[in-house]
């Protein structure tokens, strides 16, 4: 399992805000889960202290995760990674592939990324401005041909 594990409380622009990280546990049984989980997602610098709803695919041996990442100077963003095991995880952030619009309702933050393949293609569900207050987008992945 990886979930959201808060770390500490910050301030950000005059205002108290958790700091969270993304953490794997492992379990045989859904009731019987470990007192701590594993750190896979930190941040790499000052302005992130954010990571969460992590959405994880094996694809041909390796694990892919999409997350939000939330920042001090862009709010939030959708990052990526990729790892042998599920554990040990590679950023690979400017892989993603999608970021804010120029205007709209995805133009200040996206974030809680979905995504699936079907049909032959792969589809990412996202959230815009607001946490999705007006609604959510889906973008499609195009393959280098």
């Amino acid at each position: 399992m990886w979930y959201v594990a808060g770390r500490s409380w910050i301030t950000v622009k005059g205002k108290q805000v958790p700091s969270y990280v993304i953490n794997y546990m492992e379990s045989d049984r859904k009731d019987e889960w470990e007192d701590k989980g594993i750190p896979c997602i930190m941040p790499s610098n000052k302005d992130e202290y954010g990571f969460g709803r992590a959405w994880v695919r094996e694809d041909k041996g390796i694990y892919k995760m999409w997350y939000s990442i939330r920042t001090i100077s862009k709010g939030y963003r959708i990052g990526y990674a990729e790892s042998g095991e599920g554990i040990d995880w590679t950023r690979k952030d400017n892989q993603v592939g999608i970021d804010v619009s120029e205007e709209g309702w995805d133009s200040e933050m996206i974030c809680f990324p979905a995504v699936i393949n079907t049909n032959g293609k792969t589809y990412m569900f996202y959230n815009g401005n607001g946490f999705g207050r007006t609604g959510f987008g889906v973008a499609i992945l195009e393959e280098d041909g």
